[in-house]
């Protein structure tokens, strides 16, 4: 089906989050041109395009898909970011003012899936709100807990200390690196036995080495 618009954009996500920018890139144009009325075409593109730093051509296709469909609840709250990055306060208002509006004239909980808690501390909403948010998503992932695999303790070698793994990429010279590793280094070893798995690259200098002997 070479002139699915829908087949095109999937695949260009599935391509892109490969790390092939250029050729993703490619089909998620190509499905904006196959069906410009599909607004699902045009949200990928967008977030595409906001990831790659083209933060303004990313608004245009975030606005074709809510023109498209204005319920469209992944282009409405993606659009956020790249209104804050542009600076564009009195679109982040707006968009804002609709949020608040949507959420008080429904019960529908399914709306706060596409605003993650860290986004709500981005814009101004009201704390209220910003509780609620947190709280959807906090009730979220205990329902994932719940229902994933139970723990098998292992009764081989010590284990009177608690085992924490802590799994990042930034285990380097960075922000998250210079903000956590005070906390690294004071655990009380008495009780808890901190491992690190790092994503990142592994390159960090003086810092990279004080969170390497942070971790047991």
């Amino acid at each position: 089906a070479p002139g699915s618009a829908s087949i095109a954009t999937n695949r260009g996500m599935l391509i892109w989050e490969q790390g092939l920018l250029v050729e993703g890139m490619a089909l998620l144009r190509k499905a904006v041109e196959l069906d410009p009325g599909f607004a699902g075409a045009h949200v990928n593109l967008a977030i595409a395009l906001y990831l790659n730093g083209s933060a303004e051509e990313s608004i245009s296709h975030y606005r074709n898909a809510l023109r498209l469909d204005p319920i469209n609840s992944a282009a409405r709250l993606n659009l956020l970011m790249p209104l804050l990055e542009s600076c564009d306060w009195d679109g982040v208002d707006a968009e804002v003012a609709a949020l608040v509006a949507r959420v008080s004239e429904s019960d529908d909980a399914t709306v706060f899936d596409s605003v993650d808690p860290f986004l709500s501390l981005l814009i101004p909403l009201p704390q209220k709100l910003r509780l609620r948010i947190a709280r959807h998503h906090a009730e979220k992932a205990a329902m994932r807990i719940a229902h994933g695999p139970r723990v098998q303790h292992s009764r081989r070698g010590d284990h009177t200390r608690l085992r924490i793994g802590y799994i990042s990429n930034g285990f380097q010279d960075g922000a998250t690196g210079h903000l956590t590793a005070g906390m690294f280094e004071h655990p009380d070893r008495g009780r808890f036995e901190p491992f690190a798995y790092s994503l990142g690259s592994g390159i960090g200098g003086d810092s990279r080495a004080r969170l390497v002997a942070a971790f047991d």
